[in-house]
């Protein structure tokens, strides 16, 4: 039986944190110097709010999960741990995903390549809703 990890939310200027039942969390950040809407923002007092944010997750042990790595047609490899201007509407989604990440075992020899699948997928899911965002905004201004 694998280890049951109490859920919680830790909250800061710059945005909040959510770590699930499963050990993983989800870190959504929406300031100044973030990838996001408020990435100029020299406000400091007040309510911050984005419609979109930066994200990254980490294991239970506090290690950044990977979400990006590909190769592009030029044979460039591209690796991320943030992924930039997610759009606030998939939140739900992004933790839904999270989930279902397999339990957290690094000593089983399979883990490392099953949470890639998970972890990739959660990065493609933030690339394509950003891109989708992205057009609708493009296609409204024409």
């Amino acid at each position: 039986m694998g280890h049951t990890y109490k859920a919680h939310v830790h909250a800061s200027s710059r945005g909040f944190q959510y770590t699930l039942e499963n050990g993983y969390r989800l870190s959504v950040m929406f300031d100044h110097g973030n990838y996001c809407d408020n990435q100029d923002n020299m406000i400091t007092e007040g309510v911050i709010s984005s419609p979109n944010f930066e994200v990254a997750v980490f294991d239970p042990d506090d290690n950044f999960i990977t979400l990006i790595d590909e190769e592009d047609e030029d044979g460039i490899r591209r690796v991320e741990q943030v992924i930039g201007w997610v759009p606030a509407q998939i939140l739900p989604n992004l933790i839904q995903r999270i989930k279902f990440f397999p339990q957290y075992n690094p000593d089983w020899p399979k883990y490392q390549d099953e949470l890639n699948l998970y972890a990739l997928a959660f990065g493609k899911a933030c690339e394509k809703a950003r891109e989708e965002v992205n057009k609708k905004a493009r296609d409204e201004a024409h």
